[in-house]
């Protein structure tokens, strides 16, 4: 397996785990305000944290591992939708909500799904190059 192969495999894999730790990080400022007037909290988590972090991993599994075109549609549409989300989170004080490590691990979930996104785009030009 090529290097680039096994960084978007690595990277892909990360960014599941990553989504499932990142809810049991939300120790910020502003936690107990939010808990008492949304109870869903967790479910924001769920939607926008480990649904897509583990969907990144799948995508990254069946590009690389598998060989189907569908992880490159997966890992693009939801590379991009992390990657906005952490644009988003960024932007309106995700180290309130979920405090400095919790914000950390939600910024390098973001990055790890671009980064995948974009290794899986490089490997697949590699790949065509190579047959043909």
């Amino acid at each position: 397996m090529a290097n680039g192969r096994k960084a978007q495999l690595i990277c892909g894999l990360t960014t599941g785990v990553l989504g499932l730790v990142i809810p049991f990080f939300r120790s910020g400022l502003f936690t107990v305000d939010l808990s008492g007037h949304w109870m869903g909290i967790l479910t924001d988590d769920l939607v926008f944290f480990v649904m897509p972090g583990l969907l990144v991993s799948v995508g990254a599994y069946l590009h690389v591992l598998k060989g189907k075109r569908a992880g490159i549609l997966i890992l693009l549409l939801l590379g991009l939708f992390l990657t906005a989300m952490g644009l988003v989170h960024l932007s309106s004080g995700v180290f309130f909500v979920y405090g400095l490590i919790g914000g950390v691990l939600i910024l390098t979930q973001s990055f790890l799904a671009m980064s995948t996104a974009i290794l899986s785009l490089v490997n697949s030009k590699i790949r065509n190059a190579e047959t043909g």
